[in-house]
């Protein structure tokens, strides 16, 4: 749980390290920590659908 070739993107959760973290590896990270009752919402839904945002609304990866 510990290894070098792991990483910790968020409290509880462990995944494969594969170089530097984007929207979509984040994304996919924390969704197998949600229930079925949650979901994305603002800006990560827009990315999520592919919509257009802002310039300022984007972290770099």
């Amino acid at each position: 749980m510990r290894g070098a070739d792991l990483e910790q993107p968020f409290h509880g959760i462990r995944s494969p390290r594969l170089g530097p973290a984007t929207i979509a590896t984040l994304i996919a990270a924390y969704s197998e920590r949600m229930s079925t009752a949650q979901f994305f919402s603002h800006v990560t839904a827009a990315h999520l659908h592919g919509l257009p945002l802002p310039g300022g609304s984007r972290r770099p990866a």
